[in-house]
């Protein structure tokens, strides 16, 4: 296999090219977005769970898991997480002049801004005021698991949204 003069260059250069923009344009602001969730989680957790272990240290009780669903500081949390991400978005960007240019992105930006929180929002508010209008019937793994789905959901939106914040 005779290789044409010049032909291995421009494929190692070919290749150095698409491995520096792959890590430029992909690795590190995955990395970053994947930072900023870990320390998003962290101190965001920091204080529920703080306050948990100081009630269980200072009194007899137990901790109750359930007492931490049906109080909604997990979707408190999620909600705190959100509006910190749309908040951050639509300050630091120049989103007007990007609606301006493109309907696309208005549609865009009005369904990951407005109209996902929203959701979020009315989903958090359903999860806070079902234990309280039926106290006795409530499935706590149930609960659980639609929480945990909102969290992950939550998580995944952050990740994503900082990934392409940090990308441009």
């Amino acid at each position: 296999m005779d290789d044409k003069p010049g032909e291995v260059e421009k494929t190692t250069e070919l290749f150095e090219r698409t491995k520096n923009w792959l890590y430029k344009k992909i690795a590190i602001p995955l990395g970053k977005s994947l930072t900023w969730l870990v320390f998003t989680v962290f101190f965001g957790l920091l204080f529920p769970i703080g306050l948990v272990w100081l009630d269980s240290y200072l009194t007899t009780q137990y901790f109750s898991f359930e007492k931490v669903l049906k109080d909604g500081t997990l979707m408190f949390f999620a909600m705190a997480v959100v509006a910190s991400i749309t908040l951050d978005y639509l300050l630091s960007n120049n989103v007007l002049d990007k609606w301006k240019k493109s309907t696309f992105w208005l549609c865009v930006d009005l369904s990951l801004f407005i109209i996902f929180p929203f959701l979020l929002f009315a989903t958090c508010v359903a999860l806070f005021y079902i234990p309280y209008k039926e106290p006795k019937t409530i499935e706590f793994e149930l609960l659980w698991k639609i929480e945990s789905y909102v969290l992950l959901i939550v998580f995944f939106y952050g990740t994503i949204v900082k990934f392409n914040a940090f990308k441009n």
